[in-house]
């Protein structure tokens, strides 16, 4: 057996206990095996506690090792970096907490801001910079515009407050862990700031906005989406406010 297969085997054997024995059945085999995973799934969990404070502090800490410890088991992370150990935790929380949707939007928020903080490096444009590049554009030009937008950008649909549910957060486990549901749909928009990860509010319509961005429509599409249902020209003014806002916060790189 080559190195490749025993470590897939030893891999194996951590994750399933009735996975084949690695080095022979036996008792002290066995106790081995016991150790590795034991020490394995205290680094996972280790791992879902320090992506996941808030949450976990939200919901008490009985129920987040609760469900930290059903998604490392049902959902093993297949990449090297316990970075990774967290991802999907908040499709784990839609299913347990079922009836407490602001559970899995918290978890998809602090997601989201593990994300953020590691994504990669790219130029922050500024009001200055989009200017000096489209000083000369036409109207063509203006339909056809592209944006580069920052890597780091997320965006998340709420319909909890959940700036209100961070800060309450902000010294440990709340007294009060009542999540009241916004009046309208919205989103939090995470994105590095500097040298750490943050998150703003913005209404439903910029977020859909942004996300036709990010997915390289150009700026003649997203006028006409956010434009239905109303004014042809008011939407467009709306769009350019939420353009400057973008670049306000760092989150375009460039335009094409």
């Amino acid at each position: 057996m080559n190195l490749l297969a025993q470590q897939t085997a030893l891999m194996a054997a951590i994750l399933d206990a009735d996975a084949d024995p690695i080095g022979g059945a036996g008792a002290q085999t066995a106790a081995g095996m016991d150790v590795y995973r034991g020490n394995y799934r205290g680094a996972l969990m280790a791992a879902m506690a320090e992506t996941y404070p808030r949450t976990r502090n939200w919901v008490g800490q009985g129920a987040f090792d609760r469900a930290a410890a059903h998604h490392v088991l049902t959902n093993p992370p297949s990449h090297w970096s316990l970075d990774h150990a967290g991802a999907g935790f908040a499709e784990t929380c839609a299913q347990l907490f079922a009836k407490d949707g602001d559970v899995a939007q918290l978890a998809r928020v602090e997601w989201a801001m593990q994300t953020a903080f590691v994504a990669a490096d790219a130029p922050q444009w500024t009001a200055a910079d989009f200017a000096a590049a489209t000083v000369d554009f036409d109207d063509t030009d203006w339909e056809g515009l592209r944006f580069a937008p920052h890597p780091s950008v997320i965006a998340v649909p709420v319909c909890f407050n959940l700036p209100e549910i961070w800060n309450r957060l902000n010294d440990g486990p709340p007294d009060d862990t009542t999540a009241v549901p916004m009046a309208k749909p919205a989103a939090c928009i995470v994105h590095r700031a500097k040298d750490s990860a943050a998150f703003v509010m913005v209404s439903a319509a910029e977020a859909a906005c942004l996300t036709l961005m990010q997915h390289g429509a150009d700026f003649a599409t997203i006028c006409a989406a956010h434009a239905a249902g109303q004014i042809e020209e008011n939407a467009a003014a709306e769009v350019g406010a939420m353009l400057a806002h973008w670049l306000s916060q760092g989150w375009i790189c460039g335009v094409t």
